[in-house]
């Protein structure tokens, strides 16, 4: 069992299973895939996680996700990932748009972040301001 950050059940929903008599609570798509970009190595890693970002192309909210990590309040510059992620994976340049805006409004828009921790042979984006792994390096479904 993980614990994390005291968020008020914030992305939380109700999922009806074949498998259950009674509705499951589970984190909607935008909050997994945030859970995800915040703890990697929780997620199977990065490769993972860009898989993840690619299979839900057409259902993810953009939107929705950025509303909820605003909520979340995180010190460290999430969107910097994401952006990463959505870049990769080829969404549109609307939703790439929306989160370079939210980068932008940050103090620290100009600083460099890390996609995961103790990353071995890493590689900067230097458009992102993101450090990634080098095996990510010619990983783009744009």
């Amino acid at each position: 069992m993980l614990n994390g950050k005291h968020t008020g059940q914030l992305g939380v929903i109700e999922l009806k299973t074949p498998h259950t008599h009674r509705p499951v609570r589970v984190t909607n798509l935008e909050r997994t895939l945030i859970d995800c970009v915040v703890r990697p190595k929780y997620a199977g890693g990065v490769e993972e996680i860009l898989n993840g970002f690619e299979r839900a192309k057409d259902d993810l909210s953009v939107n929705r996700l950025l509303g909820i990590l605003k909520k979340l309040d995180y010190v460290y510059l999430y969107e910097k990932s994401i952006y990463f992620y959505l870049s990769r994976t080829g969404y549109s340049s609307s939703q790439l748009k929306m989160v370079s805006e939210s980068i932008n409004k940050s103090d620290e828009a100009s600083l460099f972040f890390y996609l995961d921790y103790q990353i071995p042979g890493k590689v900067l984006d230097e458009n992102i301001g993101i450090y990634y792994p080098k095996k990510l390096q010619n990983y783009d479904l744009s």
